[in-house]
């Protein structure tokens, strides 16, 4: 069962707020085909560019890789609450379901969502940080994702991937995710055997 406190330590473990921050101006939330200006903000096409996760109970934050803030497709569904700050001039932002606004503050440019539903982002932002249940998330692009996962009923984490052949569990401990994923660099996982063991004492 989701635990609103719990959910809240996820967010502090990820490193604390996003509406502490100081980011440029953001646009309002916007609707309809995505625009000329945020296409152009993309990066180029890489090497393992696409992150996928799927978690009943998790909590992550995109950040900067040093002095280049995230850029790319930020697309997931959740319920839960959502931390947009900083989203650059000409990029979009579209929700669509049960999602509603429930703070701005433009001359910060923060933003934050909450209910179940979709956020879709394209362009750059300075940080997106989501605390919830049941995300299905992708990410195209670059910058880095602080990822923290629990337990759910079947004491299953969920799961992370840029190849579909290579799932990894997620795990209760944060971890980074370098998006693209460089070469030659193993994934941030555990083994089966840590996993198998940590489902052990959380279930006895």
């Amino acid at each position: 069962m989701f635990r609103p406190l719990a959910s809240a330590a996820l967010l502090l473990a990820l490193g604390g707020s996003v509406i502490a921050q100081k980011p440029p101006t953001a646009p309002a939330t916007s609707t309809g085909a995505i625009p000329q200006s945020a296409l152009a903000q993309l990066p180029p096409p890489a090497y393992d560019d696409t992150l996928h996760m799927e978690s009943h109970v998790a909590s992550f934050k995109i950040v900067p890789k040093g002095d280049a803030i995230p850029s790319g497709r930020l697309e997931f569904s959740f319920e839960g609450t959502v931390l947009v700050n900083g989203l650059t001039d000409g990029s979009f932002l579209q929700t669509t379901g049960n999602v509603r606004k429930e703070y701005e503050n433009k001359e910060h440019g923060r933003q934050v969502f909450f209910g179940r539903g979709k956020i879709l982002i394209v362009g750059k932002f300075r940080a997106c940080q989501w605390f919830g249940r049941d995300l299905d998330f992708t990410f195209k692009g670059s910058g880095i994702v602080r990822v923290i996962a629990e337990f759910d009923q079947k004491l299953d984490t969920g799961t992370f991937w840029f190849d579909p052949a290579k799932k990894n569990a997620l795990q209760v401990n944060l971890i980074p995710i370098i998006v693209p994923h460089p070469r030659d660099t193993p994934e941030p996982a555990i083994t089966r055997e840590e996993f198998n063991k940590m489902k052990k004492q959380k279930g006895g």
